[in-house]
């Protein structure tokens, strides 16, 4: 008798989804990135140009990566990571009008960028962030002119490179890279892990899509990067359980702190450094507790959604629930489907 499916108990779930993880606050990876982030947006902020900074902002996504990476390997590593965003960005805003190219667009960055990441060791944030790119780059694109957009990502993408290298010459410990440094290949290799992971998340991206499209979701990209948040890591039935909880959990914490800040109106100045001040509590907590790292991911996407276009913040923070609820479900169902082809792998039916 085939034995059934013993899914992880509630009480040990909730544990690991609140559980804080050993290890340091990244204090200086959280300054890193939010002068990465919060530059190209305060200087076109000053300038009248907060959409624009805005998008500038996608190239700073940059810094996030090679954290763990000594200064040099960080400089071979990262110029192509920033090519990489300026590519989504340029893909995402030449097919902005078209929901269903963009939907394609989007499959297919999941699937390149995935290879590549998981194919060459990136680490975090993994594919995550040039799908992102991509999918803001098709939203944007809708009102600005298409062309501008690359070169936006490009300037903030330079841009990130003076707190990287101001990171890095911190003194002692606090210096990014400095203390736990890896020098792990980034050599491409596919294999059966990278094959099967790529697979997961570019099945959960199309799912995303479809669902997108077909059940009304505020924005599409929430959806989907909510699914791919929750299959990147999802290397067992457990941690997906856990994920899912934890993904829910903090967006409605985030949500909160968010109606909060939206009632103190804040613009200009004061915005960027909302952002500047979320972008570096995500750093600094997101390793060691997600829950608490959507805390802040949260309100920053939402305040980044709002800025400078008169949309209504609780439209916008229902709008960010349901697709939160929605990508999860995504996970799931693809979840389920991996469970059932695992199942069936391993009992196969008799032959004849």
């Amino acid at each position: 008798m085939t034995k059934r499916l013993r899914l992880p108990r509630t009480r040990r779930t909730v544990h690991h989804a609140v559980r804080i993880q050993p290890g340091e606050w990244r204090w200086s990876a959280g300054l890193r990135a939010a002068l990465a982030i919060g530059l190209p947006l305060l200087v076109l902020t000053v300038w009248g140009r907060s959409e624009q900074g805005l998008v500038a902002a996608l190239g700073g996504f940059t810094a996030l990566y090679g954290t763990d990476r000594p200064l040099r390997q960080q400089l071979h590593l990262l110029p192509v990571v920033a090519l990489g965003f300026i590519a989504c960005a340029s893909l995402g805003a030449a097919v902005a009008h078209d929901p269903w190219w963009t939907s394609v667009i989007l499959i297919g960055v999941t699937a390149g960028a995935g290879t590549l990441a998981w194919g060459t060791r990136l680490g975090p944030p993994g594919t995550m962030l040039f799908v992102l790119v991509a999918a803001i780059s098709a939203q944007v694109g809708q009102r600005m002119e298409p062309a501008v957009i690359p070169v936006l990502v490009t300037s903030g993408a330079v841009l990130s490179f003076v707190p990287i290298l101001i990171s890095a010459k911190l003194p002692g410990a606090l210096a990014v890279g400095s203390a736990h440094p890896t020098t792990r290949s980034l050599a491409f290799q596919m294999d059966r892990s990278v094959r099967r992971n790529v697979g997961r998340v570019t099945a959960g991206v199309a799912l995303a899509c479809l669902a997108s499209i077909h059940l009304d979701a505020f924005r599409l990209h929430w959806v989907v990067i909510t699914a791919i948040a929750i299959l990147q890591g999802a290397y067992d039935r457990s941690f997906t359980l856990v994920r899912v909880v934890q993904r829910v959990a903090g967006t409605l914490l985030g949500l909160l702190l968010f109606t909060g800040l939206a009632h103190l109106h804040p613009q200009g100045i004061v915005l960027v450094a909302m952002v500047m001040v979320l972008q570096f509590g995500i750093e600094v907590v997101i390793f060691r507790n997600y829950v608490l790292g959507l805390c802040f991911i949260t309100p920053l996407a939402l305040m980044l959604a709002t800025f400078g276009q008169g949309l209504d913040p609780s439209a916008t923070a229902q709008g960010r629930w349901y697709d939160t609820l929605l990508g999860a479900a995504v996970a799931l169902v693809v979840l389920a489907g991996l469970e059932v082809k695992r199942r069936s792998a391993n009992h196969p039916g008799p032959t004849v």
